[in-house]
C-alpha cells in the first residue's frame, strides 16, 4: 500500500492548518486527519468505505486519536458507537505513518500535545495567525502558495478525499 499525504495552511483571521494521510485498500480509503484553527484542533482516524466504488461511500471515524478506541459512522449519520472497522494490517501501517507525519511536519502549541524539539511558527510567519497546530518552519519551503494559502501533496494524492472529509465530518 502506497501512502498519500497532504498538508495545507491558510492565512488571515480564520487561518487553519490541516494534515491528511491515507492508504487505499481496494475501494476503501483509510487514514488519519487533523484539522486545526486558532487554539483548537481535531484529529481522528477514518475509513471511507466504498469511496472508489459505485456504491455510496460510508465515512467512519475514531471518536478520539486512538485507532483502537470507539468509532462512529459520520456519513450517513449514526449515533451508536462501533469498534474500529480497519483491517489490522492497515492499522499497523497507518499508526507509524501518522507518528512520522506529526514528527516531521507539524508543531503543536504549548500544552500536553507539545512534541519534543518542535519549533513554533511565529504569528508573523507566512501571514498566519497563531494556530494550535502549525507546519514546521523548516518545511515551509516545500509548500506551494495558492489562492487559498500554502499546500503540499505527495504525487497521486486525491483531493476528492479531503473534500469529502471536510464536507461530511461532524464536530467531535
Amino acid at each position: 500500500m502506497q501512502s498519500k499525504i497532504a498538508l495545507a495552511a491558510t492565512s488571515g483571521n480564520s487561518g487553519s492548518t490541516w494534515a491528511l494521510l491515507y492508504v487505499e485498500v481496494r475501494a476503501d480509503v483509510c487514514g488519519w486527519f487533523l484539522d486545526a484553527t486558532a487554539r483548537h484542533y481535531r484529529v481522528a482516524f477514518f475509513m471511507l468505505e466504498n469511496f472508489y466504488a459505485t456504491a455510496p461511500a460510508v465515512l467512519y471515524r475514531s471518536v478520539t486519536d486512538d485507532v483502537y478506541g470507539s468509532w462512529v459512522r459520520d456519513e450517513p449519520p449514526a449515533t451508536h458507537i462501533i469498534r474500529c472497522p480497519l483491517p489490522e494490517n492497515v492499522v499497523h501501517e497507518i499508526e507509524p505513518l501518522k507518528s512520522k507525519l506529526m514528527q516531521d511536519w507539524l508543531t503543536f502549541d504549548d500544552g500536553p500535545t507539545l512534541l519534543p524539539n518542535a519549533a513554533r511558527l511565529p504569528k508573523q510567519d507566512a501571514g498566519r495567525p497563531e494556530c494550535a497546530v502549525s507546519i514546521k518552519p523548516s518545511k515551509l519551503s516545500r509548500l506551494k502558495r495558492g489562492t487559498a494559502g500554502l499546500h503540499y501533496a505527495t504525487p497521486g494524492f486525491d483531493a476528492n478525499v479531503v473534500d469529502y472529509l471536510q464536507k461530511f465530518r461532524r464536530d467531535q
